[in-house]
């Protein structure tokens, strides 16, 4: 099996960018609802609503590289407009995260061997409040698109 390492998922990213800049925006925007175990996952960046958590394909990458101390993914998309219609590049942002040891790898294959439990809705004492991390001192062109509802 081969590894995945983040400078190659952001080269990937690029590449598609590259053949067509009409598909990544789409599906990086596109949210699914799911449920608070993934909506609460340590690493999977998502986003509360209020009918509960969504996620993004995004969000589901940067989960795989963990968080940084701010709590925020390491894959950046950089948008060429502030309508997010197109992608300029995909990017890492640092510090670059440790590579995962062979157990926690085999660990969270195994979690994602696990069935999900279908989506449910939340308690209304739950909906309403977004915990995401502030962007803090981050003042690059990027978003952070899975973390929040806000752009």
């Amino acid at each position: 099996m081969k590894k995945v390492s983040l400078p190659f998922v952001i080269d990937f990213l690029n590449q598609i960018n590259d053949l067509d800049h009409s598909v990544l925006p789409v599906l990086i925007a596109y949210r699914v609802a799911c449920n608070k175990e993934l909506g609460e996952h340590p690493t999977i960046q998502t986003g509360k609503t209020d009918d509960g958590y969504e996620v993004g394909i995004l969000g589901i990458l940067n989960g795989l590289f963990g968080v940084k101390k701010d709590g925020w993914g390491y894959i950046a998309a950089h948008y060429k407009d502030k309508e997010l219609k197109e992608i300029e590049r995909f990017a890492i942002l640092e510090p670059q995260p440790k590579p995962f040891t062979e157990a926690e790898f085999e660990s969270l294959v195994d979690k994602a061997s696990q069935p999900l439990e279908q989506p449910q809705k939340p308690d209304s004492k739950e909906a309403g409040t977004s915990e995401s991390p502030t962007s803090g001192d981050c003042s690059e062109n990027h978003t952070h698109l899975d973390r929040s509802g806000d752009i």
